[in-house]
């Protein structure tokens, strides 16, 4: 697994590149961002639990955060571990109220590559049919694969390469790891999909 997951991720360099990831990686470089949304986060005064990656939550959402939290920091040193790829991470627990603060309007779950913030949402409701489910845990290892493919310089100019990138690492580390997201795995290989934005019949192309 780990000399494939490698050598994805070594393909996924090389077709970057042929992209045209340099000239992309310019354009939103550090200095294009002036304000951090991560210390924009902090600064509206949520609470934040400290650890290999802090989380910053609503109070409402603090058990969900801490869940979250945990899991994130698994998959993240596995991916360290595998790649050789290091860098500050932060996650955030937020609802409309406090991402209206922040002035953060895109679909979440999302994530900023180039500051290292991960956007989840503070209400999550699990199937039926899965109660034990920790609802947008996956989201958490896709997000945090575009944090990744960003240090790594795996960003091409093709937003559905991008995600592709991001899911590759998602289905990577889930397949190693977590047995018990098998589930989710054949949901997504058959082509289901629980996301509301999905038209009926959608299946992943």
């Amino acid at each position: 697994m780990r000399a494939n997951f490698i050598a994805m991720a070594c393909t996924m360099r090389r077709t970057a590149v042929l992209l045209g990831a340099a000239a992309l990686v310019a354009g939103i470089a550090p200095a294009q961002q002036p304000d951090s949304i991560v210390v924009t986060v902090r600064k509206i005064g949520l609470p934040e639990a400290p650890g290999a990656i802090p989380v910053v939550y609503v109070p409402t959402a603090k058990d969900r955060a801490l869940r979250l939290q945990k899991s994130i920091e698994a998959a993240h040193s596995w991916y360290e571990k595998q790649l050789n790829v290091h860098g500050p991470i932060v996650l955030s627990v937020l609802d409309a109220e406090a991402r209206e603060k922040v002035s953060d309007r895109a679909v979440s779950p999302h994530s900023f590559p180039v500051q290292g913030l991960i956007v989840i949402p503070a209400q999550g409701i699990p199937p039926a049919d899965h109660p034990e489910f920790l609802e947008h845990e996956p989201a958490l290892f896709h997000e945090d694969g575009h944090i990744l493919a960003y240090r790594l310089g795996i960003v091409s100019g093709n937003p559905f390469v991008n995600e592709l990138a991001a899911n590759i690492f998602a289905v990577a580390y889930m397949a190693a790891e977590r047995p018990d997201l098998n589930w989710v795995l054949d949901d997504w290989g058959a082509g289901r999909s629980r996301a509301a934005v999905n038209p009926p019949g959608y299946a992943p192309r």
